[in-house]
């Protein structure tokens, strides 16, 4: 679900925000526990505190977006594969219906 996973590379730390929330005002920082063991209670101010349907619209986002049956993950995957590949074409002048208009 995040780009970082194409990688190779574990993060201590994640930050996500806006296009979880659907526009709704919402953001996040994901850590490791041991990072999270050592955060004081309160410490960790913000400008707003996710509201209750911030967190729900989140919520059905990931569960979209992570649902096997609409599979949008594997087709944002092979989108990508198929944009890279029509990039890598030099000196041809790329369509965008021939980018994105056929189902991958």
């Amino acid at each position: 679900m995040w780009a970082i996973e194409h990688s190779g590379i574990v993060p201590d730390m994640l930050t996500w925000g806006k296009g979880m929330g659907g526009d709704m005002p919402m953001a996040g920082l994901t850590f490791k526990k041991e990072i999270g063991k050592t955060l004081v209670e309160g410490s960790q101010p913000g400008t707003f505190a996710g509201n209750a349907l911030a967190c729900a619209v989140s919520m059905t986002n990931i569960d979209l977006i992570t649902d096997k049956k609409m599979d949008l993950l594997g087709r944002a995957t092979r989108l990508g594969k198929k944009f890279g590949s029509n990039l890598s074409k030099q000196g041809k002048v790329l369509n965008a219906l021939e980018m994105y208009g056929e189902e991958v």
